[in-house]
């Protein structure tokens, strides 16, 4: 599956999508995708939105990306993954 030396980032979602991670934190997110095979090496969280949980072996980038209640700001994420770089 990995095709390319670039680093596998996930951006956390900001609130559960019910019924199906309704209860997941942070960690159970980054969980579920190796569950399926996915493995990040970093994971981009907003500290506002779901609790972190408890994480090991993936860098964490905890930072302001939500809009208002309204999703990812794009500005505000942007930042974040300039970061990266």
């Amino acid at each position: 599956m990995n095709r390319s030396p670039a680093p596998i980032v996930y951006v956390c979602n900001l609130r559960p999508q019910v019924p199906e991670t309704d209860g997941y934190d942070v960690a159970a997110h980054v969980d579920a995708l190796r569950d399926h095979g996915v493995d990040p090496d970093v994971v981009v969280c907003d500290p506002s939105a779901l609790a972190r949980g408890r994480l090991s072996g993936i860098e964490v980038v905890e930072q302001r990306v939500a809009a208002g209640g309204q999703g990812h700001d794009p500005a505000l994420l942007g930042a974040a993954l300039a970061t990266l770089v």
